[in-house]
């Protein structure tokens, strides 16, 4: 495995693929999935929430010239993390509750990062619901997991407990539906980010931030503002700043989106 070269600093760990092979790769910390930021040949995973301590990186090699993709590697690399920065020791000292909302204006797509963005909806205090893009559409993630993949990051909360409830609820029962649907090789809603995308539709397209919007307006009869093109990450973190119905719990000061969608 000499095409690999690692190397970490204070906030991620860099993973770098020397060779043109036809392999993919998969990223677990401790046996916990890990989606790095994945620029060209270069993958980086970040630290964000884990506390000081050792840690396992393992990573999976496939070859994807045959059917199934067969693992032919894996690869096991030790590493510390340190006393945490101030940003990391505030990101790790709240709590999260059903219809919290985090929002980052970074991507796991470099290229779309504080462009494109992504977002996940809280529905218990360890666990999200994401459209996270491509296939499954929708699913169940961990709260660290958010934390790890995505540092640089804001996180609103409903200032009512109840409309939150109700939010977290309708995505709860809108992933079984999904899951159900796939179950019965009925590929809806797809993920789609493109313009156009009726936002009030359930069941065609699908999208992170959407799937936030559809949870407050069909599970707790919320509405939230939309300005025009899609209902982007963006909207989501411009807008909850200066929204009287919820709350800023946690801003990084690196969040930064370059468009206005």
């Amino acid at each position: 495995m000499s095409h690999f070269v690692i190397n970490q600093d204070q906030t991620s760990i860099k993973v770098m693929v020397q060779q043109n092979v036809p392999f993919s790769y998969e990223f677990f910390i401790n046996n916990e999935r890990v989606n790095p930021v994945h620029h060209g040949n270069e993958y980086r995973i970040f630290k964000g929430d884990l506390r000081a301590g050792s840690y396992m990186l393992i990573i999976v090699v496939r070859d994807n010239r045959f059917p199934g993709s067969p693992v032919i590697e894996q690869r096991l690399y030790p590493f510390q993390i340190m006393n945490q920065q101030p940003e990391q020791e505030k990101s790790r000292q709240r709590d999260f509750r059903p219809g919290d909302i985090l929002v980052s204006s970074k991507n796991i797509n470099d290229e779309k990062s504080e462009y494109v963005g992504h977002s996940a909806l809280i529905v218990s205090p360890t666990e999200t619901i994401e459209s996270p893009g491509g296939f499954p559409a929708i699913e169940r993630k961990t709260v660290q997991a958010f934390l790890r993949n995505y540092p640089i990051h804001a996180h609103f909360r409903p200032k009512s407990p109840e409309m939150g409830q109700k939010a977290a609820q309708f995505a709860n029962q809108y992933l079984a539906q999904y899951q159900s649907n796939v179950a019965n090789n009925i590929m809806k809603p797809a993920f789609s980010f493109s313009l156009g995308i009726d936002l009030k539709d359930l069941w065609e397209y699908i999208y992170c931030s959407k799937l936030i919007w559809l949870s407050y307006y069909y599970g707790a009869n919320y509405e939230m503002k939309n300005d025009f093109l899609w209902f982007s990450p963006e909207d989501l973190f411009t807008n909850l700043q200066k929204n009287d119905d919820f709350e800023v719990v946690y801003i990084h000061p690196e969040v930064n989106f370059k468009w206005n969608t």
